[in-house]
């Protein structure tokens, strides 16, 4: 009688296979959204406090209010240009809003002395950190006006300063809008709003519901995954820790070690940066405290520090102990005839991968199990 073949392929393995394939990168944007989006009011006019900060709260939407020094501490007669109170200005902060500089005196760039354009953009910053506790790291030019050398000045010791942006106010639709945003969404871009006046003022919207359906239609792309909304430091603080952020990347028994190295200004730069894993984690744990592990689009997310610059260890999920227990095949199949099995050595307490490969005997169809010890 001839008898099934069974034949066995083993191979020993100390640490699951395959991590050196698995990918691990930074994400383009945070939570591995594919594109971004800041909403920056200028000026701090009253209307940006009494209207919009309180809808802002609610739909929980962070943005970047741009503040000039002498109309907060001098009110201008016109009502339009009238701002909110530097108290209200640190109580936005508390929140989470981003309070910057849009120079002290709201000062065409390209046309001041260098002595004038320090005491323009430093006494500005000076105030808003008296008032609020938190030291502005962007800048927002008046008139949109710039120089290289204004740039290069501006641009010392920030994240970012706002060099590009789209009006957003009494000409734009809500379909415009929609339209815009799938654009940006589509190329990955990071999208930059302007807007002034709510219900008046200059470019305002008249009716301020209009700003709230774009807002939520932001929202939706938010919830969906495909957009991130923050404030325009953070956006920019990101970007330039992505592109200036190495991994270096280890492999231990059960765990990977993943170490940043980030070449920027450790105090300037600390937003998370979010760890795009193709395989889960069973822990990610980062300077003694665990970090949660996110699951998106099929990927696993963890955010981390680089500014710290300490390792990340990645605890590997531990397959099925078997032991004296029958030994059940894994999920994993290689081939129509082959299933691997995990086996427990119970001297050395060391796992071995077994794959098993059946050929069927066309005169029996009884299987005959056979082993074979390494």
């Amino acid at each position: 009688m001839r008898l099934i073949g069974l034949f066995l392929v083993c191979y020993l393995s100390m640490v699951p296979s395959g991590i050196h394939a698995q990918k691990i990168s930074i994400a383009k944007y945070a939570d591995n959204c594919q594109a971004a989006i800041s909403f920056t009011f200028d000026d701090g006019l009253k209307e940006q406090y009494s209207i919009l900060f309180p809808k802002m709260k609610e739909l929980g939407i962070k943005g970047t209010f741009c503040l000039i020094g002498s109309r907060m501490e001098f009110q201008p007669k016109n009502p339009e240009k009238q701002t909110f109170s530097w108290e209200q200005a640190k109580e936005m902060a508390q929140d989470g809003q981003e309070m910057t500089s849009h120079g002290y005196n709201h000062k065409n760039v390209t046309k001041l002395t260098a002595e004038e354009l320090r005491y323009e953009v430093q006494h500005n910053d000076t105030l808003i950190y008296q008032h609020t506790g938190i030291f502005p790291r962007t800048y927002f030019y008046p008139g949109n006006r710039k120089s290289d050398e204004a740039v290069a000045f501006c641009n010392k010791d920030r994240v970012g300063t706002r060099t590009y942006q789209v009006s957003l106010g009494s000409k734009r639709t809500q379909e415009w809008f929609e339209n815009y945003l799938q654009g940006v969404i589509a190329k990955g871009e990071w999208a930059v709003t302007m807007t002034h006046g709510i219900r008046m003022g200059y470019d305002s919207f008249g009716d301020e519901t209009r700003l709230w359906k774009m807002f939520d239609y932001a929202l939706e792309q938010a919830r969906s995954g495909k957009l991130w909304i923050a404030t325009f430091h953070d956006v920019a603080a990101y970007q330039q820790e992505r592109d200036n952020t190495t991994l270096k990347i280890k492999t231990r028994k059960n765990q990977v070690v993943v170490t940043p190295k980030m070449k920027l200004n450790k105090t300037i730069f600390q937003v998370p940066l979010t760890l795009v894993l193709d395989f889960q984690p069973v822990k990610a744990m980062q300077d003694g405290r665990e970090i949660p592990v996110k699951y998106r689009n099929e990927k696993y997310l963890i955010q981390i520090e680089p500014s710290k610059g300490r390792d990340i260890l990645l605890l590997l999920r531990k397959e099925q102990t078997l032991g004296r227990e029958k030994n059940k095949p894994l999920a994993e199949k290689r081939t129509n005839f082959e299933r691997k099995y995990k086996i427990l050595n119970e001297k050395t307490r060391k796992h071995r991968i077994v794959f098993v490969t059946l050929y069927h005997n066309r005169n029996n169809n009884n299987a005959t199990k056979q082993s074979k010890q390494n």
